[in-house]
């Protein structure tokens, strides 16, 4: 049986899309491998590749002829070492909110604590 190696930051779903062209092969993929669909998998981990009847062709080949793998798995770990607009990460240092009674000043570092705001005033 084939098998894949796991590169950084893949998940099930990235191989999925990487080596079937859709992210449905998921389950499959987590059947063969004796793995939960959310289940974080380490870098060099071996993946069997079970057949699977539906595959995606027209995004396989894309995917295959443009060396794409994908890879959006997130570990955890934030390193944000620039700064503005186009490095805040929403719900961490980038708050959406319309409560008016929320002062910014008032949020502090890594967020509002939502266990904290009182949403029926």
């Amino acid at each position: 049986m084939e098998s894949v190696t796991i590169q950084h930051n893949q998940s099930l779903l990235d191989i999925g899309l990487q080596e079937y062209g859709t992210p449905e092969a998921i389950f499959e993929l987590a059947l063969q491998n004796g793995l939960s669909v959310t289940d974080e998998l380490s870098v060099t981990q071996e993946i069997e590749l079970p057949r699977i009847k539906k595959i995606d062709l027209q995004r396989l080949s894309y995917y295959k002829r443009n060396n794409v793998e994908p890879a959006t798995s997130y570990n955890g770990d934030l390193e944000i070492d620039c700064e503005g607009i186009g490095c805040m990460v929403v719900g961490y240092d980038f708050i959406i909110s319309d409560d008016s009674s929320i002062n910014p000043v008032d949020i502090g570092e890594g967020g509002i604590n939502f266990d904290e705001v009182d949403y029926d005033s």
